[in-house]
């Protein structure tokens, strides 16, 4: 069945440690996320110029989703917030 309700992406660019690797970060972000997120996606994964050494940069895309309505912009932009603050503080990293 096709969903009824559209679906709103939003990309989260996290700065982390190169010892954490995908496979943790994705296991956290999935518990941390909730039930409004449908998919997550990685984009791309950055080390070198720029950056410290030991430091890379993950972009995800997330994709949310609500069953039963519509999803505004504004509660999207909560839900980020709110996994990026779990995230911090679960996984000491930082955002760009």
């Amino acid at each position: 069945d096709l969903p009824r309700t559209p679906a709103v992406t939003a990309d989260m660019t996290i700065e982390h440690a190169t010892g954490l690797d995908y496979a943790e970060l994705y296991a956290v972000v999935r518990e941390l996320a909730g039930d409004l997120v449908e998919t997550i996606d990685l984009q791309t994964r950055f080390s070198g110029k720029g950056l410290p050494r030991g430091t890379v940069r993950t972009t995800l895309r997330l994709t949310y989703r609500a069953a039963d309505r519509s999803l505004t912009q504004n509660e999207v932009n909560e839900q980020q917030e709110a996994l990026r603050g779990g995230l911090s503080d679960r996984l000491g990293v930082t955002f760009a």
